[in-house]
């Protein structure tokens, strides 16, 4: 379930930031300064290993590229005929089509507020019948436009599922609790340890909580003046 959902954020990302331009990718990474490349590496690890056992550790390494607006160099600029913009009472829908059967059909939408801040995520499922949400998650901020809080609800064989969380500064997740079908079944807390460049953008990043440790390493390389 964990790596469904995993899937679906990250291609709802993916499809955030193709579609909508009028934010910078700077800002929707929440870096600052004249970014041009990051190079992130992230290296999670068990934090107790049973006698006998093998320290297995994952290792992921990620690139980032910007121009000089602010915008990733391997992201789309360009018109998608699968992609619609419509207004709303003020709100901004943005849809991508899925083509089933010779029919369109909505797969994503994303919904901006007229602060250009995205408040809400769909993801359905997609048959030659009918167009059903699968996924769905909202997004709220505080006065200064800081994302502090998510809720992702899922429907799956008849059983809904919301995951709460909450977000620090950085943009990570500090806090999250689990209901299924109105009863509270897991909750979590983490905490993580910075070290921040001139700039203020982070370099180290480290999270200890059973039953992983995690580290991330930042390489960051910014345009000359």
């Amino acid at each position: 379930m964990k790596k469904i959902l995993f899937v679906a954020i990250q291609m709802l990302l993916i499809n955030q930031i193709n579609a909508q331009k009028s934010s910078s990718d700077w800002q929707k990474l929440i870096l600052k300064g004249q970014v041009n490349k990051i190079i992130e590496v992230d290296e999670r690890c068990p934090s107790v290993i049973v006698d006998g056992g093998a320290y297995n550790c994952r290792k992921d390494t990620t690139k980032y590229e910007f121009d000089t607006k602010g915008y990733l160099l391997n992201s789309s600029n360009s018109e998608d005929e699968n992609i619609k913009k419509i207004t709303q009472n003020g709100f901004q829908h943005i849809i991508t089509y899925e083509d089933v059967e010779g029919v369109k059909k909505k797969k994503y939408e994303d919904v901006y507020n007229s602060k250009n801040q995205l408040i809400k995520q769909l993801m359905y499922s997609v048959n030659s019948n009918e167009e059903q949400i699968s996924n769905q998650w909202e997004y709220f901020y505080d006065k200064k436009g800081v994302k502090t809080q998510q809720k992702a609800t899922e429907w799956w064989n008849g059983k809904v599922t919301i995951v709460l969380s909450d977000f620090n500064t950085y943009g990570d997740v500090i806090k999250r609790q689990t209901i299924k079908d109105d009863v509270v079944t897991d909750q979590e807390e983490f905490s993580y340890k910075y070290t921040n460049d001139k700039f203020g953008n982070w370099i180290t990043k480290t999270s200890s909580s059973d039953p992983y440790n995690e580290t991330w390493v930042r390489k960051i390389i910014y345009y000359k003046k």
